[in-house]
């Protein structure tokens, strides 16, 4: 198991270097998504800070920028600096180079705590995860964090399995992956929490209290050093170490957001959801090979209870586990925390779902269940992976908004009852219908959209390097063309003659409407 060469590694890599290939032939087909201007600017801004030697201080002066660290956003700007990719493109590459880093993790996580096998399937079941898949193009928040937070979960385990002997190069990896994931997001100071609890855990199964004091220093210096990075990527941070770091987790414990979801067929206030939000969209979005595999470890679990095997295989790795994937649900629960586009912000439990996963359905390969039922669960879990498949083929570049068909109903009926494009990323296709298809007399043709203007903006102005045709402008500055997403049934409210519809599954997503003068 310490040696990476049984067929389920062969298998492993060949499946990466596919994943690999398909970012490097698909990542220019993404459109970009309401958060990456303002991301990438927070990027520029960041490189800025350092380069004016902390002259600019926009950083540190903003609210949409001063509450982010800048580890991943400053390293797509620094790198668009030297690419033959634009901005945006270059973010793209970078942020599913990213998600791929999380399936890496993934699997070596798996490996860890339940081998080859297990990690082989927890990788297929995440590369099938259509959000997961498609937010790695064009989330520059949430992949990077799930990645990171992978990463830094790896290290975790790894040395909770090495305790007490820890080497120095294995604190250095945890140290540098926690600080990254800190300088991406505050909020993975969860991962100093499950870092101490692996730790005591440990030692309370030791039944002795010699190697406290030890590991508390190294616990210390892991912490230090996590938190030095983060300042390093976090400048609103480097002015106040203690209280900004602080004032920020509060800030996200309960984010402002002063619009609506549209759930279950209702426009409904983001502070005022049903305590049933995140776990409805968790069931309807998730393949459902997970819930079966969900089900299998659930039933093993309680099965190796009954039996004379009281003891769990890496019992305190499983709680960890299981404490990392759902205590943040609860939590949103609990504290009635804002939420908004599903569950895009838990996104970095996935690969963690993915693991459990894995490891239940490889246990319950391996177990005593009768040769019949496994067949009949194997081909459920085919079945399932199998569609899932179908589906993303039919809805690319929008993985991202998939819908499974047990109990959302089917993707149409699902979009009808809840979001569909929530992050623009439709606008791309309608911009580039326009560019291919349109045709008048008037040049240029003035563009809006109804979401925000670079969405469609930044694709026209390509066209017009080499003729201008277009020109992005905003909604009061009477366009000749709107473009329109369905998100709070905008393309409801725009008199104009639909010329264009951009759809998949039969599903329209985005309009794109001709103006009338008399209108």
């Amino acid at each position: 198991m310490n040696h990476f060469n049984s067929k389920w590694d062969i298998a492993t890599g060949i499946l990466l270097i596919l994943l690999f290939s398909l970012i490097i032939l698909t990542f220019r087909h993404y459109g970009l998504t309401w958060d990456e201007k303002a991301s990438m600017e927070e990027g520029e801004h960041f490189v800025g800070w350092y380069t004016s030697l902390f002259t600019d201080r926009t950083l540190i002066s903003k609210e949409d920028y001063f509450y982010y660290g800048s580890f991943f956003t400053g390293l797509a700007f620094f790198l668009h600096r030297f690419s033959p990719l634009g901005l945006f493109e270059t973010s793209h590459l970078l942020n599913a180079l990213f998600g791929l880093v999380g399936v890496i993790y993934t699997y070596k996580t798996c490996r860890l705590i339940a081998g080859p096998k297990a990690a082989f399937f927890s990788i297929v079941f995440l590369a099938l995860t259509p959000i997961f898949w498609g937010h790695s193009f064009n989330n520059p928040k949430d992949i990077p964090i799930a990645a990171l937070f992978m990463a830094s979960f790896y290290y975790i385990v790894l040395s909770y399995q090495k305790l007490p002997n820890l080497s120095t190069s294995l604190l250095i990896k945890l140290a540098l992956c926690i600080g990254f994931a800190l300088g991406t997001r505050v909020i993975n100071f969860s991962l100093l929490l499950y870092l101490g609890g692996a730790w005591s855990l440990w030692m309370y199964n030791q039944k002795t209290k010699s190697h406290l004091k030890t590991l508390l220093k190294k616990f210390l210096v892991v912490t230090f050093i996590a938190y030095s990075i983060m300042l390093a990527f976090w400048p609103y941070a480097q002015v106040s170490p203690l209280w900004h770091p602080l004032e920020s987790l509060l800030k996200f414990s309960h984010f402002n957001w002063p619009f609506n979801n549209h759930f279950k067929g209702r426009f409904i206030s983001a502070s005022s959801l049903p305590w049933d939000y995140v776990l409805t969209w968790f069931l309807i979005t998730l393949p459902e090979y997970y819930l079966v595999c969900l089900f299998l470890g659930g039933f093993l679990f309680f099965q190796r209870m009954k039996s004379s095997q009281n003891k769990i295989l890496n019992g305190n790795l499983y709680f960890i586990l299981f404490l990392a994937i759902f205590l943040p649900i609860l939590l949103a629960i609990v504290s009635h925390a804002v939420l908004y586009d599903g569950i895009r912000h838990f996104i970095f439990t996935v690969p963690l779902l993915a693991v459990l996963a894995g490891v239940s359905y490889s246990k319950f390969l391996e177990g005593s269940a009768q040769s019949l039922f496994k067949w009949m669960t194997s081909m459920a879990i085919a079945l399932s992976a199998a569609t899932c498949v179908w589906d993303m083929i039919k809805l690319h570049p929008y993985e991202a908004i998939y819908y499974n068909r047990m109990f959302s109903g089917g993707f149409s009926h699902a979009v009808e009852n809840f979001e569909g494009d929530y992050w623009g990323m439709t606008y791309k296709e309608a911009a580039q219908w326009l560019i291919q298809n349109y045709q008048s007399e008037k040049h240029p043709v003035k563009v809006a959209n109804c979401s925000a203007s670079f969405l469609s903006g930044y694709f026209l102005e390509k066209i017009n390097q080499i003729q201008p045709r277009f020109i992005s402008v905003e909604m009061n500055d009477d366009p000749d063309i709107v473009l329109a997403t369905t998100r709070w049934d905008f393309h409801k409210r725009i008199q104009g003659k639909v010329i264009h519809i951009v759809e998949r599954m039969n599903t329209p997503l985005a309009y794109v409407f001709e103006m009338s003068k008399n209108h």
